[in-house]
């Protein structure tokens, strides 16, 4: 944003100017209403908020201005003056102030700068738009809240976000979904320079391949995923990965698990196929041969959910790893043997998904929780770069990164709080995996449609069940649905395009 702007004054673009192109988008996105009370801070964002109160004026809406501080920008100033000139009330706060019989509060104290906690007289503020039972709009981001990373303790909680020129991650991660209510963004002309992409349906065109008459299940790949335990069996998780894997389209998936629980797996997913991995005291026994077996004809795999951890285990992943060039998906205790070996394993390779949350992949990266909340972009993707993986970092937004691209999936609901969610995402992405012989290799991208549909069969699930009962079985019914739509997208372009040649 900041880049966008020099660019903009460097061709001649006032701070004036711009400041009030954001004033007219931002009054132009509001509700109709007849009294509007706006809350200032110090910086342009406060300017922004002066700008607007000249245009509702010229609208005949009463407006009233709160200051909680009497600096300003220099374009802050010059909206400001004509303000006093119009007489526009503009008030000094204090602790007796009234928020109340407003139709819509403007929340204008802090923009994209802010960072830290509100204190004082601003966190009184905050608390009172909060209770004013008025529809709050915030312009550009909400005040207190982070725009690099959404955190935010306390903040205006807005009925609609205003995001000036273009999203921040901050609108999307952490905290932000329980903040905003519903965010729009205001176009201001400026030319972009994003180094991240939230993904939509329409950019996962490319994801499916088209599904010819002439094909069998050997077209579309097979995924096997090596999992389970005696004591952490989650037989049901594993048929559900399983099921997931096969509802993203792989033609054929391959259940490797412990010979103890066999029998169980097949009975919750009997469409796939099993391999039993020798065992010993219900925990898998590394066997090179077995390995091999399971992996036969193989083209994605998945390891690590309900594995524990030991030196089997920890074989079986250096194996796959070292030996297998297919792409894999490593989740749960395969993350935390990563941790606890060397690293610079996942070198050999560059076609590794990791599947971590924010406390797997503080002990992979050596850092705590509050530190990945505090900056999961930059350290996603340092990790991805450094060790040539992509990383799958899980949040109330997703980050998906191969240290190059970075892509963001805001889908999801917080009914997917449950075990087996995450299970069910690495299936999803295995099968999405499985099929790149026929839809080409862009791992990382597949990696970001799996998350981004997991989260909407999730959003789909939590319509139906409630967020409170949805579970992971849900979400994983619902994945069809969702890839239809995909499909459907598809096809409708392809239409248009063969109609637009025919027309030619």
């Amino acid at each position: 944003m900041r880049l966008s702007e020099r660019e903009a004054f460097a061709a001649g673009v006032s701070p004036e100017e711009l400041m009030g192109r954001a004033a007219q988008a931002i009054v132009d996105r509001m509700p109709p209403c007849e009294s509007v009370l706006i809350v200032a801070g110090s910086g342009n964002n406060a300017g922004d908020g002066y700008a607007a109160a000249l245009i509702l004026d010229d609208r005949d809406v009463f407006c009233d201005i709160l200051r909680l501080t009497d600096k300003a920008t220099d374009a802050g100033e010059y909206y400001l003056s004509q303000c006093r000139k119009r007489n526009i009330r503009i008030s000094a706060y204090s602790d007796s102030f009234k928020f109340s019989g407003y139709d819509v509060i403007l929340d204008c104290l802090f923009g994209i700068g802010f960072s830290g906690e509100l204190k004082g007289d601003e966190l009184s503020a905050v608390n009172k738009i909060n209770a004013s039972g008025a529809y709050v709009v915030s312009a550009d981001i909400n005040s207190g809240l982070n725009a690099s990373n959404g955190l935010g303790k306390e903040t205006v909680r807005s009925d609609l976000t205003l995001a000036v020129g273009f999203l921040k991650p901050g609108h999307i991660l952490n905290d932000a979904a329980d903040k905003i209510d519903k965010t729009e963004i205001c176009d201001i002309g400026l030319e972009p320079h994003a180094p991240f992409f939230l993904l939509e349906d329409s950019d996962l065109e490319t994801v499916f391949p088209n599904r010819e008459h002439n094909t069998n299940k050997g077209t579309f790949g097979t995924a096997v995923l090596f999992g389970g335990r005696m004591e952490y069996s989650g037989a049901a998780r594993i048929a559900g990965m399983g099921a997931a894997a096969a509802l993203a389209g792989s033609g054929l998936v391959r259940l490797a698990v412990p010979e103890n629980i066999a029998g169980t797996v097949a009975s919750g997913f009997p469409e796939s196929t099993l391999f039993l991995m020798n065992e010993k005291l219900g925990s898998m026994v590394f066997d090179r041969e077995k390995i091999s077996g399971a992996l036969r004809g193989a083209s994605s795999a998945a390891v690590g959910f309900g594995w524990g951890r030991g030196e089997d285990y920890r074989k079986i992943l250096e194996e796959i790893i070292k030996n297998y060039d297919m792409p894999t998906v490593i989740d749960a205790d395969g993350l935390n043997i990563l941790a606890e070996g060397d690293l610079e394993i996942l070198k050999v390779r560059n076609d590794v998904v990791l599947t971590p949350h924010p406390g797997e992949f503080a002990r992979l990266t050596g850092r705590s929780i509050p530190e990945v909340l505090a900056d999961p972009i930059g350290l996603s993707v340092s990790f991805a770069r450094e060790y040539r993986v992509t990383v799958l970092l899980k949040g109330t937004a997703t980050v998906i990164t191969d240290g190059e691209r970075v892509f963001l999936t805001s889908s999801g609901s917080p009914g997917m709080a449950k075990g087996g969610s995450g299970d069910a995402l690495t299936g999803l992405i295995a099968g999405i995996l499985a099929q790149s012989r026929v839809n080409g290799s862009d791992i990382t991208l597949k990696a970001a449609a799996g998350a981004f549909i997991a989260g909407k069969a999730g959003e789909a699930a939590a319509r139906e069940k409630g967020e409170v009962s949805a579970l992971a079985s849900d979400t994983i019914r619902h994945i069809p649905e969702v890839i239809k739509k995909i499909y459907e997208k598809k096809y409708k372009i392809i239409k248009k395009q063969r109609r637009e040649y025919e027309d030619h």
